[in-house]
């Protein structure tokens, strides 16, 4: 698999030193990176950090839902959430 994380806002040495430290907050914030970059270029932001990174693609996704909820990427769902916050009840 070809790896295209220095085209999308992140090196390749990046890429690999963020899939060694796991879904850590610097590896998150690079996550987040290369899917706002996919989503405003090319419409996959999924694939496009599977590739990046070299992860499995639920691997990525899940990674992708991480970095959303630290709030490093925008997304409605989980907006004004944080970690120190629970879900409010329905």
């Amino acid at each position: 698999m070809e790896r295209t994380g220095s085209l999308l806002g992140c090196s390749q040495d990046e890429a690999l030193a963020a899939k060694e430290a796991g879904p850590v907050d610097d590896s998150l914030r690079k996550v987040a990176m290369v899917y706002r970059v996919a989503q405003a270029t090319q419409g996959r932001p999924t694939a496009a950090v599977q590739q990046a990174f070299d992860l499995p693609y639920r691997t990525a996704g899940s990674w992708i839902q991480k970095a959303k909820f630290k709030g490093y990427t925008p997304d409605p769902l989980f907006e004004g959430l944080h970690l120190t916050q629970q879900a409010p009840d329905a």
